[in-house]
């Protein structure tokens, strides 16, 4: 397989899902007749993230992204990343020191590849019979997605407790969203920007309220955070303005000091 199997990336014009995914430098049309270009464009831009990232995490979070929006085996993705210094075009690299430089980038995955390496024996399934949308449960059974729906629906279709008269949210917009973020739903929606009339705390508190109602299967507060910064305009604050990245450290601590059930919040 080629790189353009393992990076998601979509066509200039098109709509960027995520910071982490490719926009490539031309129109589709481009690329027709030059499939190496778009190769070396990714290679680049894989190289950037990865082994030219600002901050480990920021590597991290990256490979995440792309591993799961890999449409193979986990543990093919894993061997792509554990192989990539090998492959990796000179071309592709801006600044190479000595000789020594693909070995010294293979030691900057070596943490994430042994996280992963383990993840990849336990999942051995192919990503397309998986759903990685939130799974609510409850006593071990899952919460249907009508539940959900309608326990947002009740908790941010309502006016503001104090001065408002408008909905927090919309009625619409809290279905697309859970729709979009749970897991159990029929539909495939795309995740939009949702501008509320209320505040964080408004939509905050509606989402503590649900932890405490309702446990869930997931590995860590994680995915809500992301759930948030990715739907909430009035989120936008823990986007870092300089890097594009997702600050989830700094709404997880927050987070994770509410409710009554702490021991959901743990990572």
């Amino acid at each position: 397989m080629q790189i353009t199997d393992y990076i998601s990336y979509i066509f200039q014009g098109d709509d960027q899902e995520s910071v982490h995914q490719y926009v490539t430098q031309h129109p589709e049309e481009y690329y027709q007749e030059q499939p190496d270009a778009l190769r070396m464009e990714l290679w680049k831009f894989y190289y950037l993230n990865v082994f030219n990232a600002s901050q480990l995490s920021a590597m991290s979070t990256f490979l995440d992204y792309h591993m799961f929006r890999f449409k193979g085996l986990l543990s093919d993705f894993v061997f792509f990343v554990r192989m990539s210094p090998e492959w990796i075009p000179m071309d592709a690299v801006t600044y190479i020191n000595n000789t020594r430089f693909r070995a010294d980038l293979a030691l900057i995955l070596v943490d994430w590849l042994e996280k992963k390496k383990q993840l990849a024996q336990r999942n051995p399934k192919h990503f397309e019979e998986q759903d990685y949308r939130i799974k609510a449960m409850r006593d071990g059974k899952p919460v249907v997605i009508e539940e959900t729906e309608s326990f947002f629906v009740t908790r941010l279709s309502r006016p503001k407790k104090r001065g408002g008269k408008r909905n927090i949210v919309e009625k619409a917009q809290v279905k697309q969203w859970v729709h979009t973020c749970f897991h159990g739903s029929d539909l495939r929606l795309e995740s939009v920007k949702i501008k509320v009339n209320g505040t964080q705390k408004d939509i905050l508190e509606a989402v503590y309220e649900f932890f405490d109602k309702i446990d869930t299967d997931t590995s860590s507060t994680h995915a809500y955070c992301y759930m948030l910064i990715d739907t909430f305009d009035k989120f936008s604050k823990y986007v870092d303005p300089v890097t594009g990245e997702y600050r989830v450290e700094a709404l997880q601590t927050n987070f994770a000091r509410h409710g009554k059930k702490t021991k959901m919040f743990y990572v």
